[in-house]
């Protein structure tokens, strides 16, 4: 696996207790969010507090997979955030995206989607257009912790991992329109899904992971660095 250097560390560190603030408003004071949008500004804001004194700038919705795909293929042009860490005089780009996937909603679908956007920072990070790329995802929909029978190269479950320098999973035909890049995209860093808040039996198998009852599962925030 690459190092994360002394300054990432530091900046994940940031990362990692932003995403529990987070957890706990949620799993502990109720909050909700009405979309990802509002999920990606509440992260931000609370990233601001922590880091205020290292933050150079903050922007949404930022123009920079020019070259990955058409708009249609791609699932578009825009990160969702991206945050200009410095220190004394070094910068750090990081580059984040954002899933929160409400119980109900097309599991096939987001898991594909969630796969794509693991593509979409590897790659940005291996074009050095961002020195850290970061996945950060919230769900209360068990569909994502079982083993699925459909798709199976997309599989997110407790425990499924992806090694650096292997190729992430690619689409070999277009399904709808969201995301779609049939190509080969390596992983960049190792990749380990661990999501938090679970019940399971005793064989520890990814078909029996639940979610605990009114708890929202936060993935441990997939880092992938140069």
């Amino acid at each position: 696996m690459k190092e994360i250097t002394k300054s990432h560390n530091g900046i994940t560190d940031k990362i990692i207790a932003t995403c529990k603030i987070l957890d706990d408003r949620m799993n502990k004071d109720g909050i909700r969010f009405s979309s990802e949008n509002a999920f990606v500004f509440d992260f931000a804001w609370q990233l601001s507090k922590q880091c205020a004194d290292f933050i150079k700038n903050i922007d949404f919705e930022v123009l920079c997979y020019e070259g990955f795909g058409s708009d249609k293929e791609s699932g578009g042009k825009y990160l969702d955030l991206q945050v200009d860490f410095i220190n004394k005089t070094q910068i750090t780009t990081v580059g984040f995206e954002f899933k929160y996937p409400k119980k109900g909603g097309g599991g096939t679908r987001e898991r594909r989607r969630i796969i794509h956007d693991l593509k979409r920072i590897n790659w940005l990070v291996a074009q050095n257009k961002i020195d850290v790329g970061v996945l950060i995802c919230a769900t209360d929909y068990n569909h994502f912790m079982k083993k699925q029978q459909s798709f199976t190269e997309f599989q997110i479950y407790p425990g499924k991992e992806f090694r650096q320098g292997e190729d992430l999973p690619k689409d070999e035909k277009r399904r709808e329109n969201y995301g779609y890049y049939p190509h080969d995209v390596q992983c960049q860093s190792d990749i380990k899904f661990n999501w938090n808040h679970l019940n399971a039996d005793n064989s520890n198998k990814p078909s029996s992971y639940s979610i605990k009852q009114g708890q929202w599962s936060f993935l441990d925030p997939i880092i992938i660095a140069q």
